[in-house]
């Protein structure tokens, strides 16, 4: 598969419902070709009868394992090749705020692990508020994201939780504890559009005295 084509096998993975047939694979396929040559000209790649292939069975495949996706149904209800379109740029944004998404839940779950580990070794957690940080958001940064820098995660309290975040990224963390309980917040406008969604994990002592933390 040419790397012109990886962006929709991505999202026609998982395209097919399993009541969908193959020939609802092939239909989409068609009638995708020409939106798909059009973006891929941009690469200096046709996409040709091996490509177009490959995206049917890979559809097909995604069918078997019953991963449904109402993308395949957008293209199929679309009623030219600008319908066709949007359907998938649409679908790359969804994309992009899923791998988004995934930034936060990770990087709150390296938080709440060492947060833990903390406890073990301290019997508390690390003790004190940090953030926002960065203070502001990453949407009012050069291209959207945020960029860290030597400063950026060194107050004490993320040194403590060994907590810091190399290249750019979408959210502003939070995490404040009285050594006993612990919140830690990841918040961020994925598609800039003014509308902030925040993610939060906790943390506090069980009834058996061991540190308990939530998960997303």
């Amino acid at each position: 598969m040419r790397l012109a084509l990886v962006f929709f096998v991505v999202i026609l993975a998982g395209a097919c419902s399993k009541k969908s047939g193959g020939d609802k694979c092939q239909r989409v396929i068609d009638k995708s070709m020409k939106v798909l040559g059009e973006i891929s000209a941009l690469r200096g790649v046709k996409p040709g009868d091996a490509e177009k292939k490959a995206l049917v069975e890979q559809c097909r495949k995604a069918t078997k394992e019953g991963h449904p996706d109402p993308q395949i149904d957008c293209v199929l209800a679309a009623k030219d090749d600008a319908g066709v379109r949007s359907c998938y740029i649409k679908g790359y944004e969804n994309h992009l705020e899923r791998s988004k998404e995934i930034e936060a839940k990770l990087q709150l779950g390296k938080i709440g692990k060492t947060a833990k580990t903390a406890f073990v070794t301290n019997a508390e957690f690390p003790k004190g508020k940090v953030g926002p940080t960065p203070a502001a958001g990453c949407c009012a940064e050069q291209g959207k994201q945020c960029v860290a820098n030597e400063t950026t995660f060194a107050d004490p309290i993320w040194k403590a939780l060994d907590f810091t975040i190399e290249g750019t990224f979408n959210y502003q963390y939070t995490y404040e504890s009285d050594g006993k309980t612990f919140t830690a917040t990841a918040t961020g406008d994925i598609g800039c559009a003014g509308k902030p969604t925040t993610m939060t994990i906790t943390g506090k002592v069980g009834a058996d005295g061991a540190p308990d933390v939530s998960q997303l």
